[in-house]
C-alpha cells in the first residue's frame, strides 16, 4: 500500500530532509511551505499523513491541524516543531508526562 504524506514546513531544509526520509520508505510526498498552500493541495489531494510545523508563516500550525481535519478527516495528522515552545510538566500523582503549546 502506497502512503501519500504532505509535509507542511515553512523551512525548504526541513521539508527537503523529512521528504527523503519518506521517500526511503516509499511514500509518496508533496510539501507546501504555508498554511494556505496546504488547505489548497488537500482540497485537491487525498492525504494519508500530514507532518505540520507549528510555527507557519500564515497560520499557527494547530490551526491549520483543524482547518485540515475538516476537509479530510481521516488524514492522521501530527504536529512538528524545532522551536522550544514545549513545556514538559510530569503529574507526580498519575506519573504520566504532559506535553503542552
Amino acid at each position: 500500500m502506497i502512503i501519500n504524506a504532505l509535509i507542511v514546513d515553512d523551512d525548504r531544509e526541513i521539508r527537503n530532509t523529512l521528504t527523503t526520509i519518506l521517500e526511503t520508505e516509499s511514500y509518496l510526498v508533496e510539501t507546501a511551505e504555508n498554511g494556505k498552500k496546504a488547505i489548497q493541495m488537500c482540497e485537491k489531494t487525498p492525504f494519508d499523513v500530514a507532518l505540520i510545523d507549528v510555527e507557519l508563516p500564515d497560520i499557527k500550525g494547530t490551526e491549520l491541524l483543524h482547518l485540515l481535519n475538516a476537509k479530510q478527516p481521516k488524514m492522521v495528522k501530527i504536529i512538528i516543531t524545532g522551536h522550544h515552545l514545549l513545556k514538559m510538566q510530569r503529574n507526580q500523582s498519575t506519573k504520566k508526562l504532559m506535553v503542552t503549546l
